[in-house]
């Protein structure tokens, strides 16, 4: 029988996610936006041309080869700040140091750990737009000529948030699943959207994505889960 998630699992959750960074719970227990104000360790632009989930998620994982490993530790201190741009890589890749570009140079990442913005062309603009990206569920290998690993399966629920949102929750529960070690190179990838995962046996998860709720102040939200 189904355990459906509760508001006191959700904080249990949050607050371990956020004992990994050291940031400390406001004793009113709200979590808002300023709960991670300046936790600035790690910063990330992705400068995005045309979204492919299956080229990105691929990204996700061959970016982190390219990082040293303190890099790589600040990601839960920092918090990474991520700033999605609209703008071909292919033609930036001379003036932006990219720490990685996808194959099809769809996608490309820069990391910064100084502190500092990342320096970007006037060019660029941010990725906003009030579409909505409908995903499909879809399924492939981590790594494009990998396979015959485990079967992972990753449940969203963000198809209410438009596309530079959903990519905060898919980028932040792809890089600390890989980081954890809970997704590798030979891994399948079973990736599906739905309007509530709440109902997701809480036994059978091994990561969830647990934030602010955007459009509720003081209010937590699963936005995916990891099986």
């Amino acid at each position: 029988m189904m355990k459906p998630f509760t508001r006191e699992t959700l904080h249990r959750l949050a607050i371990h996610r956020l004992s990994k960074s050291g940031v400390v719970v406001p004793a009113s227990g709200i979590f808002d936006a300023t709960v991670l104000a300046g936790k600035t360790g790690c910063r990330m632009l992705v400068v995005i041309s045309r979204f492919d989930l299956q080229a990105y998620c691929q990204g996700c994982f061959a970016v982190l080869n390219t990082l040293s490993h303190s890099l790589v530790n600040n990601w839960y201190d920092g918090f990474t700040p991520a700033v999605y741009m609209a703008g071909n890589p292919a033609k930036l890749k001379e003036k932006l140091a990219f720490n990685y570009l996808t194959p099809d140079a769809s996608a490309g990442w820069i990391f910064r750990t100084d502190g500092h913005e990342v320096k970007t062309d006037r060019l660029l603009k941010l990725l906003r737009t009030r579409q909505k990206y409908v995903p499909a569920d879809t399924s492939f290998p981590i790594v494009a000529q990998g396979g015959g690993g485990k079967q992972i399966y990753i449940r969203f629920s963000i198809s209410d948030l438009p596309l530079h949102q959903q990519l905060i929750h898919i980028t932040h529960t792809l890089m600390e699943c890989i980081i954890e070690n809970i997704i590798s190179a030979s891994d399948i990838l079973n990736i599906s959207f739905a309007d509530n995962i709440m109902e997701t046996d809480p036994v059978e998860i091994k990561y969830t994505r647990v934030h602010y709720d955007s459009s509720n102040t003081g209010s937590l939200k699963l936005y995916a889960v990891v099986v």
